[in-house]
């Protein structure tokens, strides 16, 4: 009945005796990995989002500072011709 048992479960169950020797196994192990992944994407997640907002913050700042200015030089830095009135 024993070979079955590991058989049929993964060998880190057949490994471990106890409840208590899996759930620690399964705590340091399994776990911890992901908390270091999860670390990992949170950084490259905060960099990413940083950038974003750096970018909305100057493209908001280039609509309003193109609002101001007159009428020729708009169309002008569009690169729109003047002959398209």
């Amino acid at each position: 009945m024993t070979d079955e048992i590991t058989r049929v479960n993964p060998e880190w169950i057949a490994q471990t005796e106890t409840r208590k020797e899996r759930a620690d196994y399964y705590f340091q192990k399994t776990l911890q990995g992901q908390g270091e992944w999860y670390d990992k994407m949170a950084g490259i997640n905060k960099t990413k989002h940083q950038y974003f907002a750096f970018l909305v913050i100057i493209l908001g700042t280039l609509v309003s500072f193109m609002q101001v200015l007159p009428e020729g030089v708009r169309k002008h830095e569009a690169g729109i011709p003047s002959v398209c009135q």
